[in-house]
């Protein structure tokens, strides 16, 4: 029995989320080890810190240093064991809940009865504290403005959980960084207790607003426990989760327990995946756990999306950039809402110039300066639809499709020509453009491979949108799809370099820069056999792209390239010039994939594609450390180490868990059949159990030389290599 809240665990993480869109998930955490949460909270796209810390006190009032001894994190919580001093020990289990909730639990112990006070307390920007937000009804709350707009204020509840023995508010004049309790104007502790109000409102808001609660705890011989929570929600209602709120305080065990068994509910809802090689399990799992750790659901203008964090502080931002791959895994949830509810909101952002902003920021305003998004739309769409058709959603997205390409042909395609410009926005902008020749310098315009195999997809999923919901547009996205697939043909194909490439907008003359994004025709019918032989070729050449940890963004025989990511003479924090990026990574891995499935069952590209994907994998493991999974935004080609430099972990950029259910397990639909046909990874074993493919259960079984597929309730048997078909039901 898997149990991935377990099989996750580790020591060196502190990542922990309830699904909703708030998180602690600090880029760079400068006081992990102090009680609390003092690095604060990820809130939508808001950064809300300090959150709280808790100081402990003998009975005279001096305070007892909590020194962390060890830490523990599973994604359900994150446990810290601690020394006091006086024979006391104590640990701390951190969670968070839904509603923006986050709990501090604590139990003691120690050698002799004892008498011990806690102090839950905050310090806050007093300038952003707005005036007659103070007041204790049961929490002590205010509402701080993180931003000048009106969504941007957010309300803060600070309590002990099954209440305080007093609290108190202040303000104070000087400025306040380190979480010290002798700094605060609690420390000239009196009677044992807070003064049990919130003070007056100050002539001037500057300096420091504090506020804290306090529980007194007898430990006796068998322990004693206590816990203290916070909820940071947006104060204006309408932008507050919509899902009802949880108690804080459990009906049953500890609130650790609550996060614990809410983690393995969530786990129990996505298929079972087991693996004989336990590197591809355990990315399994722990991409799934990154796909909740950033979904925002629940949450009025918020979606399911991914962290853009940048420098040491915390954001947390659904990226229009990663909708492909985050919809492609997403889909193979038994909640197929959740997929949809993505996409939904993507397009629901959709300006009415037909764009749509890059970030979809939390708020009503908050995207409105983002630079419009170019990517596969029309690919995210037809991955759900795939799985789970719906003529209904289909047709209210084809509209908003529609528009969206009308907008990227005019931006992106002004003169025609049928091949799209590279965006100016784009993190490869600069290596693809810089120190070539003086007709790329002097335009700044390239009209580039990838983006226009993203038109090429999108006119084509139009084309078969538009059959599908009887409309009579059909010719019309055909004519584009055929003109932008000849130009590929024509202009953007090389005999001599035995490549497709970028070119020059203005002369129409190849770049001569060859990155990773020239392999994603291999996917498309654009590629013809006298391409690929020649592309793949390249792909699998040492001294070009097949690196130990393949494929970075530029060959290797490119005088810019730089494993370690430095460009312009110093480390640049997204290089594009011969780093490995999960997010580039993805959808070549499925271009070679789709190519190998048109090749002869032992056609070497099979083997070229599951090795591929192999060592994208193996790539995610710090040293080969199996208990070491990251998300990193990009990677070192030759040792495979991670930005950690970047202080972003744990992102789901690019597709993972859809590359290994069709891929490795083989599942897929095409030309009205469900086929299994896994690619040879030589696994002892591998099975999925509980896919949901076009309303219908599937497990799939791979052995060393069969395949078994039980399509509800039924069992199919074959030998590996032969795709097993399975008729859709008309």
């Amino acid at each position: 029995m898997i149990d991935p809240v377990e099989l996750l665990a580790r020591d060196d993480k502190w990542q922990l989320a309830a699904g909703d869109g708030t998180l602690f998930a600090p880029s760079i955490p400068q006081w992990l080890d102090t009680p609390g949460c003092w690095d604060g909270l990820a809130l939508y796209d808001r950064v809300f810190a300090p959150l709280f810390t808790i100081t402990i006190l003998d009975d005279e009032g001096r305070e007892l240093t909590a020194r962390a001894a060890a830490r523990r994190w599973t994604p359900a919580e994150l446990t810290l064991q601690y020394r006091l001093g006086q024979g006391i020990t104590a640990s701390e289990v951190r969670t968070m809940h839904p509603g923006g909730v986050f709990v501090s639990e604590w139990r003691f112990a120690a050698y002799k009865p004892t008498r011990i006070h806690l102090v839950a307390w905050t310090a806050q920007p007093g300038e952003q504290i707005e005036s007659g937000s103070i007041a204790y009804e049961g929490a002590l709350t205010f509402v701080r403005a993180l931003d000048s707009a009106a969504e941007g204020a957010v309300r803060a509840e600070l309590a002990v959980v099954g209440g305080a023995v007093s609290w108190s508010a202040r303000r104070s004049a000087e400025s306040m960084g380190a979480p010290l309790w002798q700094n605060t104007p609690f420390a000239d502790w009196r009677r044992g207790a807070l003064s049990k109000d919130v003070g007056s409102e100050p002539v001037t808001r500057d300096g420091t607003f504090f506020a804290a609660v306090h529980r007194a705890l007898d430990v006796e011989y068998g322990g004693a426990s206590a816990a203290f929570a916070m909820r940071v929600v947006p104060a204006e209602r309408s932008l507050q989760a919509e899902t009802p709120r949880e108690p804080v305080a459990p009906r049953h065990g500890t609130i650790g327990g609550t996060s614990r068994k809410r983690w393995g509910d969530f786990f129990e809802s996505v298929p079972v995946f087991r693996c004989a090689d336990p590197y591809i399990e355990m990315a399994y799992w722990h991409r799934w756990y990154a796909l909740q750790l950033n979904a925002v659901r629940g949450a009025k203008g918020a979606w399911a999306g991914v962290r853009a964090c940048e420098g040491p502080g915390l954001l947390h931002r659904p990226s229009a950039l990663s909708a492909h791959g985050l919809v492609s895994d997403l889909r193979w949830s038994t909640d197929s809402d959740w997929a949809r509810s993505a996409l939904t909101a993507l397009l629901s952002a959709q300006r009415e110039d037909g764009s749509i902003p890059s970030i979809l920021a939390f708020g009503k305003n908050a995207a409105a300066s983002a630079a419009p998004a170019r990517f596969d739309i029309g690919g995210t769409l037809a991955a759900l639809d795939e799985l789970a058709p719906d003529d209904t959603f289909l047709a209210e997205c084809y509209q908003k499709l529609a528009r969206y390409t009308e907008w990227l042909r005019t931006a992106a395609d002004a003169d025609g020509t049928g091949l799209f410009d590279l965006d100016r926005a784009a993190d490869s902008y600069g290596a693809r453009t810089a120190e070539r020749a003086e007709r790329t310098e002097r335009t700044g315009r390239v009209k580039a491979v990838d983006a226009t195999v993203d038109a090429y997809r999108l006119f084509r999923h139009l084309e078969h949108m538009a059959a599908r919901v009887a409309l009579d547009d059909v010719e019309r996205w055909h004519t584009l799809a055929d003109a932008t697939r000849d130009a590929m043909q024509q202009k953007m194909w090389s005999d001599t370099a035995r490549a497709f490439g970028d070119l020059d907008a203005e002369s129409g003359l190849p770049t001569g820069v060859r990155t990773s994004a020239a392999f994603l025709p291999l996917g498309t019918d654009i590629v013809e056999p006298r391409h690929r032989d020649a592309m793949v070729e390249q792909l699998l050449d040492p001294a070009m792209f097949a690196t130990t940890y393949p494929v970075p963004t530029l060959a290797l025989n490119d005088p810019r390239f730089s494993a370690d990511g430095v460009w312009e003479g110093r480390r640049a924090l997204r290089p594009t010039n011969g780093r490995v990026w999960p997010l580039r990574n993805a959808p070549l891995i499925d271009a070679l994939a789709v190519a190998a499935r048109t090749q002869p069952i032992d056609s070497p590209l099979r083997d070229a594609a599951a090795t591929l994907l192999r060592r994208h994998i193996r790539m995610l493991f710090a040293n080969g450390d199996l208990h070491r999974v990251s998300g990193f935004e990009h990677y070192h080609p030759l040792t495979g180490r991670g930005s950690a430099y970047r202080g972003v972990d744990d992102v789901p950029h690019g597709a993972l868990v859809d590359l290994i259910f069709r891929h490795v397990l083989g599942v897929g639909v095409r030309d009205g059949a469900i086929v299994v046909d896994p690619l040879p990874f030589g696994l002892e074993h591998a099975e999925g159990r509980g896919l949901r493919v076009r309303g219908r259960s599937l497990d799939v079984v791979v052995s060393a030389t069969r395949v078994t597929v039980t399509i509800d309730g039924e069992a199919r048997d074959g030998e590996l290599g032969e795709p097993i078909v399975l008729p859709l039901v008309p």
